[in-house]
């Protein structure tokens, strides 16, 4: 019996390349999730669909875990963007948002086990 619990005992894994995507929306996520959104934005205030992705990654986008890992979106920032232009459309955009990052978490859930099983 240990006087510590595996709580007390996490492995920090926020500058683990393995996990660099976790936290936020990747480019990939972007473009899977929120196209549409994309769209409406960029019709919302007369810009081209490839404007409003320039814009966006140049106000949401910089987010990096870790030296050399592709950047992330802010999801606040980027779900507060879209939620002006359709409140309906919110709850649909997170559930498919927390659906891609339960996919990531499954996907890396075999990595995060190794790494505290050999902490």
């Amino acid at each position: 019996m240990s006087i510590f619990s595996d709580l007390n005992n996490l492995k920090d894994i926020t500058l683990d390349a393995r996990f660099a995507d976790i936290c936020g929306i990747s480019e990939a996520d972007l473009h899977e999730v929120f196209d549409e959104s994309i769209k409406e934005l960029g019709d919302a205030n007369g810009l081209t669909y490839e404007e409003t992705c320039q814009r966006l990654k140049d106000q949401y986008d910089g987010y990096h875990f870790c030296e050399n890992s592709i950047g992330v979106y802010n999801p606040f920032s980027l779900l507060n963007t879209f939620d002006r232009l359709s409140r309906d459309m919110i709850p649909n955009l997170i559930c498919i948002y927390l659906t891609i990052q339960t996919k990531k978490w499954k996907r890396d859930l075999s990595t995060f086990l190794f790494l505290i099983s050999h902490h």
